[in-house]
């Protein structure tokens, strides 16, 4: 994993694999994977462009492919929807926009 590309705190990481391709962890005790899988062997991915913002409640990740926010510190929780060719996560504290 890039730690140029992750943010992250006790209890999240947050990942920008490509300008297209996030990805979200969330563990109550800290630990995270960062063994191969069959979805990602190979992980030395070159760090994309990316912008981060961070406020005290706030995390704000953006590419010229997508939009993240997300409340710092809580559990993933989220609604999968397509709508106008377009794909929207929503739920209380995770909100995706393409």
């Amino acid at each position: 994993v890039n730690s140029d590309a992750s943010v992250k705190s006790s209890n999240y990481r947050i990942t920008v694999l490509t300008e297209r391709l996030v990805r979200l962890e969330y563990s109550a005790d800290g630990n995270f994977e960062d063994r191969p899988t069959t979805f990602a062997l190979n992980r030395n991915f070159q760090k994309p462009e990316f912008g981060y913002k961070e406020d005290d409640k706030f995390i704000e990740i953006t590419t010229k492919f997508f939009r993240l926010t997300y409340v710092k510190d809580k559990k993933f929780k989220s609604n999968l929807r397509g709508f106008s060719g377009s794909l929207y996560i929503s739920e209380i504290n995770l909100n995706l926009a393409l």
